[in-house]
């Protein structure tokens, strides 16, 4: 790894903090740039579970899901704060097909039990991480400026940006920024909507996927329980959709009753940096190394731990 180069990581999402936390564990100590605070970030609103969702169908991947799977578990079993398993079921209106990374995870099976009556004869079943993301990124900043790590809340226009001219190295995390930052024209924005509302005494995390792409999602973290969502490619509104957050609640009370009448306590709208494959490659540019690490869609939980590796390798 050059030492010699400052290295700037642009953007505080997910991708960005794993890949600053594994190059302070290699004595490095990077500068991160974001014209976002924590608790705007995509990252920070997430819903946080593990499941590779709206990612390539690739060996890669799956590897580096995989690779966040195993990170995460050991977590985990070390208590650290944010991090614990849940049972998670996944429930169809049609008989699905086994995703390639279901046969990686041996507590993941196609279920026998099932909700005919409402309307979904078959469910997988499996014990998967979850994350509650504002806690765990909320620690990870902290532990970051404690390890020297300096948050520059700047937006950075490009590489030729006066901001990056100290900087020998330059690790691209920008997400959906990355159309402008990089000029990428494959990369698109899908809105998602979520609502957080107190949780009545729900234990597991449940998704109800329709074959028409309709899907319902309630993941409790404690005290609270995210219920989702939407998968929006047109809509590019911050703005709560005050319709959607109605017809949300309205598909996660018919599931599940004990939730009418629970406090809303926010609502979040994030957008997902999604393009036909994830973009984690390096170049030389000018005189400067640049490491693109972005395009994880609905996955970057899911994969940033993997991701952070291989960012690392593409380093030394």
């Amino acid at each position: 790894m050059s030492q010699d180069k400052n290295i700037a990581i642009i953007g505080s999402g997910i991708i960005g903090l794993t890949c600053a936390e594994i190059l302070v564990s290699n004595n490095v100590i990077p500068t991160i740039f974001s014209d976002k605070t924590i608790n705007q970030t995509a990252s920070y609103k997430a819903s946080a579970l593990w499941e590779p969702y709206k990612v390539e169908d690739s060996v890669k991947a799956i590897d580096w899901a995989l690779r966040t799977y195993d990170i995460l578990q050991s977590k985990i079993k070390n208590n650290e704060k944010g991090f614990f398993e849940t049972t998670f079921f996944e429930y169809f209106d049609e008989k699905p097909d086994h995703e390639d990374w279901h046969k990686h995870i041996d507590t993941f099976v196609l279920h026998k039990k099932s909700l005919k009556t409402k309307g979904f004869p078959y469910a997988f079943e499996g014990k998967v991480p979850f994350m509650n993301a504002p806690v765990i990124l909320t620690r990870m900043v902290e532990s970051l400026t404690e390890s020297g790590v300096r948050f520059n809340y700047t937006h950075v226009n490009g590489l030729n940006d006066e901001a990056l001219k100290e900087f020998g190295v330059v690790i691209n995390c920008t997400g959906v920024g990355a159309s402008s930052f990089s000029e990428d024209k494959a990369l698109n924005a899908v809105r998602g909507q979520t609502i957080v509302v107190s949780n009545p005494g729900i234990k597991k995390s449940t998704i109800y996927c329709k074959s028409d792409n309709e899907i319902c999602y309630i993941f409790p973290r404690g005290k609270d329980c995210v219920i989702g969502g939407s998968y929006e490619l047109t809509n590019l509104s911050p703005k709560e959709d005050k319709n959607l957050t109605k017809d949300i609640l309205n598909r996660a009370y018919f599931f599940e009753p004990s939730l009418e009448g629970q406090p809303i306590l926010r609502v979040n709208v994030g957008f997902r940096p999604t393009r036909p494959s994830i973009r984690l490659e390096k170049e030389v540019v000018a005189d400067k190394l640049v490491i693109h690490n972005y395009g994880h869609g609905g996955a970057g939980w899911s994969l940033a731990w993997g991701c952070a590796e291989t960012v690392l390798s593409l380093l030394k």
